[in-house]
């Protein structure tokens, strides 16, 4: 009876083992976004809480503007991509990390033109 316990004991430990050393699929980091914002074309408009720039998304060129809405304690943002319609994207909260939108990457494009924007007018940043 001892040696089953044993053998049972050994057998448990090695498939226990087997499932932590399983050939699982590695998934491979995301990494960020490209983004480069062309300064000389960067814009901020105060009264109308607008902003802009020609920017290059991922090697793609586009120019990129965007509407903040204030809605209570949150801003309602719309973004435009070469001239078409605004488009709701998300709330931006008043926390530095508060923003609700549909991908990091979109989190940082609107963050870097932001600041290029804010910094065309003398402002450190967004």
């Amino acid at each position: 009876m001892k040696k089953v316990v044993v053998a049972l004991g050994i057998m448990l430990s090695l498939g226990m083992g087997s499932c932590l050393l399983t050939n699982a699929p590695v998934v491979p980091a995301v990494s960020a976004a490209s983004i480069e914002v062309d300064r000389s074309s960067a814009w901020f408009d105060q009264s109308s809480r607008t902003f802009g720039a020609d920017v290059t998304f991922n090697g793609e060129p586009m120019t990129v503007a965007y509407w903040c809405i204030s809605n209570g304690d949150v801003e309602n943002v719309y973004q435009r991509k070469n001239g078409s319609d605004w488009v709701f994207i998300g709330t931006r909260g008043p926390g530095n990390n508060d923003y609700h939108f549909p991908s990091q990457d979109s989190v940082s494009l609107f963050i870097k033109v932001g600041n290029v924007a804010a910094q065309s007018q003398g402002y450190d940043h967004l």
